[in-house]
């Protein structure tokens, strides 16, 4: 058995755009989601302290990596890649929230 036309990888490029503050948001608002989401299905969708802490704690992590980022797209120079789809990963977030670029 032959292989037809292997197929070409891209080599992969180092992005210069964005930098913790960026991670930061995709880390702590997964890490809000997941562990309300987790606190709840543990305690079987019932109220308990845990769903409680859970439910302050989780939109506080969110909140914290939206401040992040926010913080990083502050900077004059990573204004423009806000709504730059070849180099923001923003653009579908600031385009959901009602800017027009």
């Amino acid at each position: 058995m032959t292989m037809a036309n292997p197929v070409e990888l891209i080599p992969p490029t180092r992005q210069r755009v964005w930098g913790v503050p960026a991670v930061l948001n995709f880390a702590l608002g997964g890490l809000g989601a997941g562990f309300y989401a987790a606190a709840a299905l543990a305690a079987g969708l019932a109220a308990s302290p845990a769903v409680t802490l859970a439910s302050w704690l989780g939109p506080a992590l969110v909140l914290a990596g939206f401040v992040s980022v926010a913080a990083e797209a502050d900077v004059p120079a990573h204004a423009d890649a806000v709504w730059d789809v070849q180099a923001g990963f923003v653009t579908p977030r600031a385009a959901a929230a009602g800017g027009t670029g």
